[in-house]
């Protein structure tokens, strides 16, 4: 009876080993393939200053940024806390926002929180225009804007909001889409 009792114990430690051996094989061997896959693909910048050119080679947009992110799977790049300026005579628009996102054409930026816009360097202060929205992209090379949500835009003396907006931010026009209301101030 004790013979029978450690023959068992003897094949339990057995396959316990055998079952511990197939683990490491399988989990922590150097040769095994690793079961999941690292971020490899893309790269990362921290302290980022970005200057985009036309064909003249005149700055039409700048973005600064603590951070860039771009995935190559994806071909998506991410700005965290993005700065981001488009140039022209008239004056530069200003945005800031918590996220933006680059299209792989890198002609279009996306900011799906709310975004701060702001028309500086204008020649005279009763052209000060600010505006905030979310959900807004960006056409760099157009100069356009396009958001499905509420806009808000104030200048002096006077507030227009509404649901929905195309922007040329060349010309300085902003078409709200739907449930516009204006305010204006004497």
């Amino acid at each position: 009876m004790i013979e029978a009792s450690r023959i068992k114990q003897l094949l339990l430690f057995g396959l316990l080993s055998v079952l511990t051996y197939a683990a490491y094989e399988k989990y922590f061997s150097k040769e095994s393939t690793p079961q999941f896959e690292p971020f490899t693909k893309g790269y990362a910048l921290e302290g980022v200053i970005i200057q985009s050119t036309d064909e003249t080679g005149r700055i039409i947009t700048t973005i600064k940024s603590p951070a860039v992110i771009h995935y190559a799977d994806t071909e998506k790049t991410m700005i965290e806390q993005p700065d981001i300026t488009l140039h022209q005579a008239a004056g530069d628009w200003l945005f800031r926002s918590e996220l933006g996102e680059i299209n792989p054409e890198q002609t279009e930026i996306y900011f799906p929180h709310e975004v701060q816009i702001d028309l500086q360097g204008v020649k005279s202060q009763n052209n000060q225009i600010q505006m905030v929205t979310k959900e807004l992209t960006v056409d760099v090379l157009k100069k356009t804007g396009l958001t499905p949500a509420f806009l808000k835009m104030s200048q002096l003396d006077s507030i227009i909001q509404g649901v929905g907006a195309v922007v040329n931010f060349q010309q300085q026009e902003i078409d709200i889409l739907s449930e516009m209301y204006a305010e204006f101030k004497n």
